[in-house]
């Protein structure tokens, strides 16, 4: 039943859509020095354009001129291809003319100017992303807001659709040759023919082998969801991307756009980067008050821009976590609390119970401690304590079967194990995963001289001890035990052990 009323309201307002046309036409005619002046602010910001149209509607006097200035500058607005001036439509909509203030100069086309502001005014650029939870195509639900991804790419489409078609293959080679942080692929299946959706699936995403790249194909042949409403779902296709804090950061995008926007955020992580090496190389040595002086300097720049706060605070996070020493990890917990998890009305909920969650792991095992130990059980099935093990420098390498991330990790390890093995190295490779003939075959066909572990009794609380909900996950520890470096990459290990080797600081 909502899925039948979802349609017909669609239906209704492809019918009803030309009196708008018709009601911009005539109104427009009349004032074209006002679209003249629209145009001039194209390059504004929305805030500033808002602030400058009521301005000038109340710089004039009677209502039925500002009737007609706003009227022309929501037909503008509504209508610009410029991404984020439908958030100016929906202003004046809701501002001016659904509240009574001033009267729509055709009544004919009242009800297409409520149902754009109605189905507009949830999916704005900047606003937070309406939650959905659709059936995936193995029958699990999943959460737009809870999935993984630095970005998310909210992707709808029909079968039947030339349009989709098109830019479906083009999003199908983009996602096969992103390169870049994290994303996850949301494709949104809008119709309700099962085979037809399977077989789309089939046809234009199964190629697709990219580990940069989570994607979850979804429908809802029930439109219980009310996608259709909460993103402006009233044609195909239909795409927004929505960042880590699920925040809308593009919409109605085709996939040039998609493209630049991906490329943009790329590059401006990898700017934020720059600037923190920079900064912490002219600041060396680091410590706990020359983070806190950094953190203050930079709430001082943001000011009261909310999306710059969550940028500039999200990405020092991200790069003191990356480093390998001690008092840079010890500041990004410092960040995450004070800057995320104490500041709540800058981030979504999600992420802030996320952050609560990954500290409480980070805190388990943090740089400078004892590591946890574990007892697991050994290819004979013999307890056996990973603290038991005595060696100069001990790699805990935490691992899966069928991971790409995790096999690139091993093979590197092998590497650096060749290297290192005369110095006092021991790698001890822990599987998480429960299949036993394939954690066997594993054995069989790596390095002999490893120590390989398991929890075969289900009785080690590997999850409850060290954070690994995702693999691989690497931790450098010395002689007594003590973690020198965690949660770091093969590369990153190879440096910090020479640098150690040599007495000399890795870069």
């Amino acid at each position: 039943m909502i899925k039948k009323r979802i349609i017909s309201l669609i239906l209704f307002l492809s019918l009803i859509g030309n009196c708008l046309i018709v009601a911009q036409s005539k109104t427009t005619n009349l004032y074209p020095g006002i679209t003249d002046y629209l145009k001039s602010l194209n390059r504004q910001p929305v805030d500033t354009i808002i602030s400058k149209i009521d301005r000038l509607i109340d710089n004039v006097s009677d209502t039925a001129t500002q009737s007609k200035i706003a009227g022309i500058a929501f037909d503008y607005y509504s209508s610009s291809p410029v991404m984020g001036h439908e958030t100016v439509a929906v202003y004046l909509a809701d501002n001016y003319f659904l509240n009574k203030r001033l009267k729509w100069s055709d009544e004919d086309s009242f009800v297409m100017l409520y149902t754009y502001a109605e189905f507009n005014r949830e999916s704005l650029l900047g606003k937070s992303a309406q939650e959905l939870v659709l059936e995936d195509i193995n029958g699990h639900l999943i959460s737009l807001r809870n999935c993984e991804g630095e970005y998310k790419v909210l992707y709808f489409y029909d079968d039947k659709c030339s349009s989709c078609k098109e830019q479906t293959e083009q999003l199908s080679s983009i996602i096969q040759n992103y390169k870049g942080i994290p994303i996850t692929l949301l494709a949104v299946y809008t119709q309700g023919n099962k085979d037809d959706w399977h077989k789309y699936v089939n046809i234009h995403f199964s190629k697709i082998d990219n580990p940069a790249v989570t994607i979850y194909h979804l429908w809802d042949p029930e439109a219980g969801s009310l996608f259709h409403k909460k993103y402006s779902v009233l044609s195909t296709p239909a795409m927004f991307l929505i960042d880590r804090q699920n925040i809308i950061i593009g919409r109605k995008l085709d996939c040039n756009a998609l493209s630049q926007l991906l490329d943009i955020r790329n590059n401006s992580i990898a700017d934020y980067h720059a600037l923190f090496d920079n900064i912490f190389s002219e600041m060396d040595p680091v410590d706990s008050a020359t983070i806190a002086q950094i953190a203050t300097s930079f709430e001082k720049m943001v000011g009261k821009d909310s999306a710059l706060y969550r940028e500039s605070f999200y990405e020092l996070y991200k790069y003191l976590k990356s480093q390998p020493y001690t008092e840079y990890s010890q500041g990004a917990y410092t960040i995450a609390n004070q800057y995320i998890i104490n500041r709540p009305e800058y981030w979504s909920v999600e992420f802030v119970e996320q952050m609560k969650y990954v500290l409480e792991m980070y805190s388990k095992n943090m740089i400078g401690s004892v590591a946890s130990d574990l007892v697991l059980q050994d290819k004979k099935g013999r307890d056996k304590s990973i603290l038991g093990y005595s060696s100069r420098y001990t790699i805990l390498f935490f691992h899966i079967i069928h991971c790409s991330d995790c096999n690139e990790s091993k093979e590197a390890l092998k590497a650096i194990y060749e290297k290192y093995k005369r110095k006092g190295i021991r790698v001890i490779a822990v599987y998480t995963g429960e299949n036993e003939a394939e954690w066997r075959k594993f054995i069989k066909d790596n390095e002999k001289k490893w120590v390989y572990l398991w929890d075969e009794n289900k009785s080690g609380n590997i999850h409850e001890k060290y954070d690994v909900l995702y693999v691989p996950k690497i931790y450098l520890l010395d002689k007594d035990k003590v973690i020198i470096a965690k949660d770091i990459t093969a590369e990153t290990l190879d440096g910090i052990i020479e640098s150690m080797m040599t007495n000399k600081r890795p870069k």
